[in-house]
């Protein structure tokens, strides 16, 4: 008898969540398992893979598996600080929305469009370059400019379960607006958010990497950006700083991008 296969959708579920707990994991473990501080001098510069350097080094001889392991913790710090501020900004103004609707939907929606359709990155390199590169000022920039999207969803989301049997029983029984609004209607619409968000987390995470790719991270902190951006003048000489930093991008944005869409499918 053959060995029974998961289905595909399990399976996909299986890989992502995998894919985003060893990011996590990493993320939370680096200063204790990296072998060495990532932006000390501990070999010769553009060193091949080898026992003592697995991925080599960089070009002035720094461990790039170590800076592969604080990249990971400096990706999670921003992305779940951006999630932080997006979800406050995007609940907030998609529930008030969604539930009051009137005049005071159409002042929030439109402010909303305004920032929907700011190009973000090219306002990220306008405020990081005036205001200084820095973690807490991409965390800033990057959750100002991102909630809009997930304010529509949340408020797309109140306007069906507003009108629901169990929200007007609600309001029959004496509940008030803000009780109605966080006990009856956000439980309800939870699930659809996480979907989302995880989407949203990953364009964060990629738009991060660009920035910092092009010159505009934190100087007191690695990125996979950044260690991507240092390779580009040694490609065909010392492939492995480009290629292992990609891959951290590449496998990390495909693991929540698929965790969203195998959750959306399920719902």
């Amino acid at each position: 008898m053959s060995a029974p296969q998961l289905p595909a959708g399990v399976l996909r579920l299986v890989l992502a969540t995998s894919g985003v707990l060893v990011w996590l994991i990493v993320a939370l473990v680096a200063p204790w398992l990296a072998p060495y501080d990532p932006f000390l001098v501990v070999g010769e510069g553009l060193a091949a893979p080898s026992w003592r350097h697995p991925l080599g080094t960089d070009l002035i001889g720094r461990d790039l598996f170590s800076g592969i392991m604080f990249g990971a913790r400096t990706s999670a710090t921003i992305v779940f600080g951006v999630a932080l501020i997006v979800v406050a900004i995007a609940i907030t103004v998609g529930l008030v929305s969604g539930y009051l609707g009137g005049i005071v939907d159409d002042i929030l929606m439109r402010v909303a469009e305004v920032f929907q359709v700011v190009p973000r990155f090219f306002l990220a390199i306008v405020a990081l370059a005036y205001f200084g590169s820095g973690v807490d000022r991409l965390i800033i920039i990057l959750g100002l400019t991102s909630w809009s999207g997930l304010a529509r969803v949340v408020r797309a989301e109140t306007l069906s379960v507003r009108e629901s049997a169990f929200v007007e029983a609600a309001q029959l029984f004496g509940s008030g607006t803000i009780r109605t609004i966080f006990r009856e209607i956000l439980p309800n619409i939870a699930p659809t958010l996480a979907v989302y968000l995880t989407l949203l987390l990953s364009r964060v995470m990629l738009l991060e990497a660009s920035l910092a790719f092009i010159g505009l991270s934190d100087p007191n902190s690695i990125s996979w950006g950044y260690l991507a951006g240092s390779s580009q003048a040694y490609l065909r000489s010392a492939w492995w700083i480009a290629v292992f930093p990609g891959l951290a991008i590449l496998m990390t944005a495909l693991s929540l991008t698929s965790l969203g869409d195998v959750k959306g499918r399920r719902e």
